[in-house]
């Protein structure tokens, strides 16, 4: 809890929160941020953890606050770019031209990866094979020697 006592914990984080919903940026008018969450409801956005800070927030696209990396949204488009990332497959057994329906995450790589290779996923891993990117044949030779 830092240098906040722990029986006040909860009293300040409730506090800054408030702050920040409150706060109206000068130049935009209306709040600069996009989200404000305690850091044990950030895990849905791959925050987690003893290194992460109490409060998480990103800020809106444009204004004072956006000059940074790591402040947005993971589907945040701002400038001339964007901090989106894309996934390229081809190959036998993958299908062609086919374009996911959902996101993709960066912890989908191993899985998938190890899958093509023909190796469970690793133990540790948290994401899914990219199971739809895959033909039918690659699919049922998967299932058939599991």
């Amino acid at each position: 809890h830092g240098i906040v006592d722990p029986t006040d914990y909860e009293k300040v984080r409730d506090e800054i929160i408030e702050s920040l919903l409150e706060y109206r940026d000068p130049i935009l008018g209306r709040s600069p941020f996009t989200l404000i969450l305690r850091a044990e409801d950030a895990e849905i956005l791959g925050l987690y953890g003893d290194r992460i800070g109490d409060i998480i927030f990103t800020v809106r696209e444009g204004g004072k606050y956006s000059e940074g990396h790591g402040i947005y949204l993971p589907t945040a488009r701002y400038g001339m770019s964007s901090i989106y990332a894309f996934i390229l497959l081809a190959g036998p057994g993958i299908r062609e031209n086919y374009e996911f329906k959902r996101p993709v995450h960066l912890i989908d790589l191993a899985p998938t990866i190890s899958f093509l290779l023909g190796f469970p996923p690793p133990q540790d891993s948290q994401g899914s094979i990219l199971f739809e990117a895959f033909n039918e044949e690659i699919i049922n030779f998967y299932f058939k020697t599991r």
